[in-house]
């Protein structure tokens, strides 16, 4: 006999009572980035550590592809998306179409980061992996270094106007990003304007009352 289910979050993810995880990667579940430019805006997938799973998705709207000067930059957002900490990719339909519209109407570069999800990668592994992109984010502010730098960001993006993005989950892991790393100043040369919260999750171990009632 089977080991009992103890948690189904709606067929997606299921964790059984020894541990085994059951979790849907079915590729129809996700879109792939293009670089023709969907209402507006290129994007493309980068790989930043193999090993580990992590990658992002870059949005670029599509006007400044073909301008490799570097005499109009743009803001910068990087995006923690949400999920529970358990949940989703940069590459869900809902995410990415968000991310498009965000590039296209504020007319800004994102960064969607794609961090390691729980229960097989427990905190502090995503703000880890979190922080990990954001260095090398930052790491195109300054020239040369040991990390591989995308010409997308290189060329267009104006590091005096980065600002982080998370929606539950992922808001809390950008209060996290801020807070392990010193403060928005510690990432000078990059400045980060500041960090927006969209209906941001925290808890701890024990339930507030309201959280109870």
């Amino acid at each position: 006999m089977g080991s009992a289910e103890v948690e189904n979050l709606s067929g997606l993810l299921k964790v059984y009572g020894d541990g085994t995880i059951f979790r849907v990667e079915d590729p129809r579940m996700f879109v792939q980035a293009s670089l023709l430019g969907e209402g507006g805006v290129a994007s493309k997938d980068v790989v930043l550590n193999e090993k580990l799973g992590l990658w992002v998705r870059l949005y670029l709207p599509s006007s400044h592809l073909q301008q490799q000067t570097e005499n109009r930059r743009i803001p910068l957002i990087v995006y923690f998306h949400g999920g529970g900490f358990c949940l989703a990719s940069p590459a869900l339909p809902d995410f990415h179409n968000f991310t498009l519209k965000l590039a296209a109407s504020v007319g800004a570069i994102v960064v969607s980061v794609a961090y390691r999800l729980t229960p097989e990668h427990r905190l502090p592994s995503a703000y880890d992996d979190c922080i990990t992109a954001l260095q090398w984010v930052s790491s195109h502010a300054v020239d040369g270094g040991d990390l591989e730098h995308d010409p997308w960001l290189e060329s267009h993006a104006d590091f005096s106007e980065v600002y982080l993005l998370g929606d539950s989950a992922g808001a809390n892991i950008a209060h996290h990003v801020v807070s392990r790393c010193g403060g928005v100043e510690a990432w000078s040369p990059m400045r980060v304007r500041g960090a927006i919260f969209v209906q941001p999750y925290f808890g701890a171990e024990k339930r507030t009352r309201s959280e109870s009632e």
